[in-house]
């Protein structure tokens, strides 16, 4: 079977790392774990980025507990609430969301914890080159240092980039 209007060669994978800023105190489940983090994804500030996510994983240095994370994808810079507190985001600013996935850190790998959700086909188009992702905590963490959290997502972005 032939696809005649099939171009791959307009998608590429793409890999974002960053590190978002946590509390250092105690959270309670469902607080904000982090609020909005600008994640840059494409290098071509006019055109906007248009694509689709993928995977999502979360490496928990400080070793917590086994918890659940639930990342909002976000297509502007909008607050998802105070960090170490419920959510609590406007009915416009809800309109930003473009998605949101679950990654339970379950896997123990001594000294940190390791999780990842895969089979994502969560799609985007931004106006401009950057991705926000905010969290929210469905465990009790406490963290050692506000960089204990690291985050990776596997993006299929679309041409151009």
């Amino acid at each position: 079977m032939s696809y005649s209007n099939v171009s791959i060669g307009n998608f590429r994978t793409k890999i974002v790392r960053f590190t978002p800023v946590v509390d250092t105190s105690a959270y309670a489940a469902g607080d904000v774990l982090f609020d909005s983090t600008a994640v840059t994804i494409s290098s071509n500030a006019t055109a906007g980025a248009r694509g689709s996510i993928l995977t999502a994983s979360i490496i928990d240095r400080d070793d917590e507990s086994s918890q659940t994370v639930t990342l909002y994808f976000l297509r502007s810079n909008v607050s998802l609430g105070t960090i170490n507190a419920a959510p609590s985001i406007t009915d416009d600013n809800a309109a930003e969301i473009i998605g949101s996935c679950t990654v339970t850190t379950g896997t123990d790998l001594g000294g940190c914890k390791y999780g990842e959700t895969s089979g994502l086909v969560i799609p985007f188009e931004l106006t401009g080159p950057t991705l926000y992702v905010a969290a929210t905590t469905g465990g009790t963490p406490t963290f050692t240092a506000a960089s204990d959290i690291r985050v990776r997502l596997s993006l299929q972005m679309e041409s151009p980039v």
